[in-house]
């Protein structure tokens, strides 16, 4: 049987399913005094042998909470294409991470939207002004016998 049903890729059904009870309905908690706007370089293609050439990729937003005992709360997860137009909001509700947990978004291989110079822009708070999460774009892809992979990290850009 096949389906001809398509979700909508703006939908967040994902962080609601990996973190259940941890997606919340308010704005930032009175107690998170601590914000940050994060920028994360992503490419959903890069060029190969010439401009004409595009060489397809996987990219995974990963999300990390280092600390051992807060919680990091995260409110806007957002994907630009390379002209700077939002192309999906990955967040209905805003949600926290515990302690050491972890949370990835994946653009599919096929997603070629967001073109070379697409990024998220992630918005966490907390109320330890020690917090330091850990933001990165993983790409990858395989072709014939040709792989590709690497890493960037989101750089802040709060004023």
């Amino acid at each position: 049987m096949v389906s001809c049903f398509n979700t909508d890729p703006n939908k967040d059904t994902y962080t609601e399913q990996v973190m259940g009870q941890n997606v919340v309905s308010k704005a930032v908690p009175d107690n998170y005094n601590v914000a940050d706007t994060v920028y994360v370089p992503v490419y959903s293609h890069i060029y190969s042998s010439t401009k004409d050439t595009e060489f397809l990729l996987t990219a995974t937003l990963s999300i990390r909470n280092t600390s051992f005992k807060d919680t990091l709360f995260v409110s806007t997860i957002d994907y630009y294409d390379t002209r700077g137009a939002l192309v999906r909001k990955y967040l209905e509700q805003p949600f926290y991470l515990n302690p050491m947990a972890t949370i990835d978004y994946v653009v599919d291989e096929q997603d070629d939207l967001g073109g070379s110079g697409a990024n998220f822009i992630v918005i966490w708070s907390a109320h330890n002004p020690e917090m330091k999460p850990v933001i990165q774009a993983i790409m990858i892809s395989t072709n014939g016998q040709q792989g590709v992979s690497f890493s960037v990290d989101g750089v802040s850009i709060a004023q």
